[in-house]
């Protein structure tokens, strides 16, 4: 696993389904029965980076802020 990795160099960089360990803010969670959606931003970028993962290991308490 990678450590450390801004947000802004894991979207130049090929990541697609690589287990990365970043760091920021949730912009926004959508959650679904089986899958959750984030979109994390790190202030590295404009754009957010969209994190992909199992709704049963996501905290419910999680929001966006």
């Amino acid at each position: 696993m990678k450590r450390g990795l801004r947000i802004v160099d894991a979207l130049v960089t090929s990541t697609t389904g690589q287990r990365l360990e970043l760091h920021g803010w949730v912009r926004s969670v959508r959650r679904q029965k089986r899958v959750s959606f984030l979109e994390l931003n790190d202030g590295s970028t404009s754009a957010n980076i969209q994190v992909v993962a199992s709704s049963d290991v996501l905290p419910k308490d999680i929001t966006p802020g």
